[in-house]
């Protein structure tokens, strides 16, 4: 009943125009209920291209083939030729998704692209769900086309989405797979070819210290929609890889779409022992898809993704919880020492990071937080405590910012 009264609310935001808000009350009604075909009818109102119209009538008939309007709707899109013909040559890949998945996935690539100026290699997918959108009009964005790159071809027929990008220092390729439960895939992707691919990307991987090239990256992201099986475990075990001296880095997450999480972290070295931050934010992005928002994300990315309400958050906070901790030390007579003062700063840091709603160039938001707190906590020392700092503040506040650098590039989505 609950289900019908929001299907009911849904389709009077998309009689009123909102088709966004109207996704996103779908997607969460097809989330709890994948076979409600009525959800699925309007599903095909809201979406962008007539591709992904067809995929969702086809979807409401395969749970009732009865479905008059979907019949109707899918006679409509046949006239049209709409499904009859390939996308183009150039998309080797790739099976029909879902409409939820599809979604998942735009949105996930939207985000990369956005916000870390990734790029998408042509493919069906990419086609199918941008061309249409203006995502990639040259004449508004011009950084984040859909670009062909040679050299990561080889890949493509092994997955549905395929992202990189050259530059912040390195070479980064995501690679995306959806496992699901109505195809048997058994075509997967061997170390080796990583390797191969890898080696063969090095000539446009970004030289770092002393002239060395930095390591190809390659993170690949597979989205089960059917149970994760002890055979998954295995083969995504296999993948993972530390740079070495081919200089080419594997990283695999199993994310589960029932539970919107990651499920298996396969990161080499020291960050698989710890299931480093990088795990947790794709949680935080899963949970976030339908709050996203691209206008305001542009406009943090135009803006430098320094937010200064949330740096003055940061500084407050950790000089309140550093004076905290002098001022403990002094009633037990303890002397302090730098250690204070740079959990203060990483303090500062931390919530100058974590309390903005869109988190774009973490490190130069850390390194801004950690040298202003620097600055007005040892100025607060000096005027306010008659402390004598000497020139080793200079020293801390250098350090600051190492840490503040660091901890900005671990928490970068």
């Amino acid at each position: 009943m609950a289900e019908n009264k929001r299907l009911q609310e849904a389709t009077a935001v998309i009689r009123r125009g909102d088709k966004e808000t109207g996704r996103e009350m779908l997607l969460d009604i097809l989330q709890m209920d994948p076979e409600n075909d009525t959800a699925w009818v309007w599903m095909s109102a809201v979406v962008d291209t007539d591709e992904l119209r067809l995929e969702c009538l086809e979807e409401a008939l395969k749970f009732n083939p009865d479905n008059q309007m979907a019949h109707r709707g899918i006679a409509k899109l046949r006239e049209k030729g709409v499904g009859e013909t390939a996308v183009s040559d150039a998309s080797p890949t790739t099976p029909k998704l879902s409409s939820t998945i599809t979604a998942t996935l735009s949105y996930f690539c939207r985000r990369r692209i956005i916000e870390k100026q990734y790029q998408l290699l042509p493919n069906e997918f990419a086609y199918t769900v941008f061309s249409d959108s203006g995502l990639f009009d040259n004449t508004k964005f011009r950084n984040i086309p859909i670009v062909p790159f040679p050299e990561l071809e080889p890949l493509l027929p092994y997955f549905d989405a395929i992202l990189f990008r050259k530059g912040g220092g390195s070479f980064a390729v995501t690679c995306i797979k959806v496992r699901d439960a109505q195809k048997i895939d058994n075509v997967f992707v061997p170390q080796a070819l990583f390797v191969e691919v890898g080696q063969a990307c090095l000539r446009h991987a970004p030289k770092v210290m002393y002239g060395q090239t930095a390591p190809i990256t390659f993170e690949i992201l597979e989205f089960f929609e059917r149970d994760f099986m002890p055979d998954d475990e295995k083969r995504l075990a296999t993948l993972k890889r530390i740079p070495g001296r081919k200089k080419v880095m594997v990283t695999v997450l199993a994310i589960d779409t029932f539970s919107r999480k990651v499920r298996k972290n396969y990161q080499p070295g020291v960050a698989g022992l710890f299931n480093a931050a990088y795990p947790n934010t794709i949680n935080r992005w899963l949970a976030e898809e339908h709050t996203f928002s691209e206008a305001e994300t542009r406009r943090a990315v135009a803006n430098g993704g320094v937010k200064w309400g949330s740096i003055l958050l940061g500084i407050v906070g950790g000089i309140v919880f550093a004076l905290a901790i002098e001022f403990l030390l002094l009633l037990f007579q303890w002397e302090s020492g730098w250690v204070v003062d740079m959990i203060g700063a990483i303090t500062a840091v931390l919530i100058a990071i974590y309390a903005r709603k869109i988190r774009v160039d973490n490190k130069r938001q850390g390194i801004i937080t950690a040298a202003l707190y620097g600055v007005v906590y040892y100025g607060i020392l000096l005027f306010l405590f008659g402390y004598w700092l000497g020139l080793i503040w200079i020293w801390n506040i250098g350090w600051m910012i190492a840490w503040g650098a660091f901890l900005g590039r671990v928490t970068d989505p």
